[in-house]
């Protein structure tokens, strides 16, 4: 008896619905910042956020005091420079950037190392990353955290909750 044709149908029907009725627009002020090892974060959508109509993306905030932790991750994202100017680092090299830029990781072997930095102590820079999750599984795709965000003052350990 084949038992993955139904569940198939059924977690189509389920991914159609959330489609159809999850939340259309996500708003800033219902989105908590949270510092976790790389970054001071808000997710505006993302896999384990299962209420919103979009789920093949990621989309979150990131405000930059000093600089983010240093981390290596597959490309394919596009980062949208909201407020301030700074820098970002990837495989050794600098980017320069200011509010209204676009920020691109290219998809590459063993994915990029990068650090994002900001460059007026007297302001923070903030950006917003759009990535999408469609080719991910087929990359092989990690997170491979390189170096603790100054800002971080957790236990990895503990804060990860399975």
């Amino acid at each position: 008896k084949d038992t993955w044709y139904p569940r198939l149908i059924k977690d189509l029907e389920k991914m159609n619905r959330r489609a159809e009725t999850g939340k259309i627009v996500v708003r800033a002020k219902d989105t908590p910042w949270m510092q976790n090892r790389n970054a001071k974060v808000r997710y505006y959508f993302m896999p384990y956020k299962t209420d919103t109509a979009l789920q093949t993306m990621q989309a979150f905030e990131h405000v930059i005091h000093h600089h983010s932790g240093k981390h290596r991750h597959q490309g394919g994202l596009a980062i949208f420079v909201l407020e301030g100017a700074g820098y970002t680092v990837v495989d050794g090299n600098r980017y320069d950037w200011k509010a209204g830029d676009l920020i691109l990781l290219p998809i590459k072997p063993g994915g990029v190392s990068h650090q994002h930095f900001n460059a007026d102590p007297k302001k923070p820079a903030r950006w917003l990353a759009l990535i999408t999750n469609s080719y991910r599984p087929h990359l092989g795709y990690e997170i491979v955290q390189i170096e603790d965000s100054p800002d971080w003052k957790g236990s990895w350990e503990k804060s990860v909750k399975l």
